[in-house]
């Protein structure tokens, strides 16, 4: 008998010590606070974010009433996490 197959009837640890609402709650998608100096740029992001009036406006509005829609941020391929939105430049002005 492979070694294989036996530790495929097993129950794994995890499994014994949470719920099935734990384990299920552990693969949803979350949001968490990131600090900004952990957050870079995509230098080939086809959006280029602009400085101008309505930047200025969103800038504004966010010192006024905080970010109320959080920022997407994806791994790079050097390990880091990037963000192409505007929102991301106008937090790292805000703080």
């Amino acid at each position: 008998m492979e070694k294989n197959s036996v530790s495929s009837l097993l129950t794994p640890l995890d499994n014994l010590f949470t719920t099935e609402q734990e384990r299920e709650e552990a693969k949803r998608e979350t949001v968490i606070d990131i600090p900004l100096t952990e957050i870079d740029d995509f230098p080939h992001h086809p959006f280029k974010v602009r400085v101008d009036e309505n930047m200025l406006e969103m800038m504004d509005s966010v010192r006024e009433h905080g970010v109320l829609i959080p920022a997407v941020v994806r791994p790079k391929a050097d390990g880091k996490l990037g963000c192409g939105d505007d929102i991301t430049v106008v937090m790292c002005y805000c703080k």
